[in-house]
């Protein structure tokens, strides 16, 4: 279960991520993430960057295999990030927005099992819950146009 951000730490904000990010892939990687279909996430420090890695479960019966170069501020703002991903868009896509919301969600918890301090937990921005609102809006749009398809 998704943790709630109004009281976890989180390693980077969401917002910078859902600005980041195609809507549609944002919206589609989030209920990815809530469905629990990321499967592992790993990260290790490189010189100006964090690797960011794992898999996630897709429509294959393989899970796709992800690497996600990483760059945060010392605020915690995500900067920037670059997935490669073994899926057939293969850059950017849904499964990478998965696990960087895992990645926000859980990367504090894996940097300080290895010791490595983590940015102070900030209160949530009120353009953290407008991006939280907008990425919802979006998922239930995505919603709508799936079931009248059917």
């Amino acid at each position: 279960m998704p943790h709630d951000p109004h009281t976890s730490a989180l390693w980077f904000e969401l917002t910078s991520l859902v600005r980041q990010s195609d809507p549609g892939a944002y919206a589609r990687g989030l209920e990815l993430y809530r469905s629990q279909r990321g499967l592992e996430l790993n990260s290790d420090p490189l010189p100006d960057y964090w690797l960011v890695y794992g898999d996630v479960q897709g429509s294959q019966r393989q899970p796709y295999e992800l690497s996600i170069e990483v760059r945060l501020d010392k605020k915690g703002q995500l900067l920037d990030w670059d997935s490669d991903c073994t899926c057939p868009v293969g850059y950017q896509c849904k499964h990478g927005v998965a696990l960087m919301i895992k990645a926000a969600y859980q990367g504090r918890r894996l940097l300080q099992g290895r010791g490595t301090p983590a940015p102070a937990p900030q209160p949530p921005t009120p353009e953290q819950v407008e991006a939280q609102r907008l990425a919802a809006l979006a998922q239930r749009q995505h919603q709508r146009r799936c079931s009248q398809r059917r």
